[in-house]
């Protein structure tokens, strides 16, 4: 199953094997995904370069099912991420997710 990220650095990707190990069927709520980092190098020589990160920063996204013309999706949304953009960014990747249910109300 395909579910979509709406926000932040993982913003209109979509992942495939998301569950927690793969012979389990449950997702993680939460999910971090680390920002590039910048790199620092260090000394003069080709050979001897080191890169070293220089910041760790991560976005945090929960697991959250939109709905759109009767059909329901997960989607890993980039946490405080205001209402208006999730439902424009929604309609953006909306087929990045596979459908999960359908709403016959």
């Amino acid at each position: 199953m395909r579910i979509g990220f709406i926000g932040g650095i993982e913003s209109g990707k979509s992942r495939v094997s998301v569950a927690v190990d793969p012979r389990s069927r449950d997702l993680k709520w939460e999910v971090s995904c680390g920002k590039p980092s910048q790199l620092k190098l260090i000394s003069g020589r080709f050979e001897n370069t080191i890169n070293i990160p220089v910041s760790k920063d991560t976005d945090r996204y929960n697991l959250m099912i939109l709905k759109k013309s009767g059909e329901m999706k997960f989607f890993y949304v980039l946490k405080g991420l205001e209402k208006a953009l999730i439902q424009k960014k929604m309609n953006e990747y909306w087929f990045n997710s596979d459908i999960l249910g359908y709403d016959f109300d």
